[in-house]
């Protein structure tokens, strides 16, 4: 194992030790807006587009 890989490997093992939860994510500001994810992923496929590429009004029918 070359020292990159075995650097990489001490990092996850550090990680995997202080995600207790299993979240990896951050959490959402009150008042934020959530997005539906997954029907924005589903749209853009069917659509051909990306998901930077949408206008704020294209992704308030996303929004909940």
């Amino acid at each position: 194992m070359t020292r990159e890989k075995v650097a990489l490997a001490e990092e996850h093992i550090d990680l995997e030790s202080v995600l207790t939860d299993g979240r990896m994510t951050v959490p959402v500001p009150e008042g934020a807006p959530r997005i539906r994810v997954r029907e924005l992923d589903e749209w853009c496929r069917e659509n051909g587009r990306d998901p930077s590429s949408l206008t704020e009004e294209e992704l308030r029918r996303f929004a909940s």
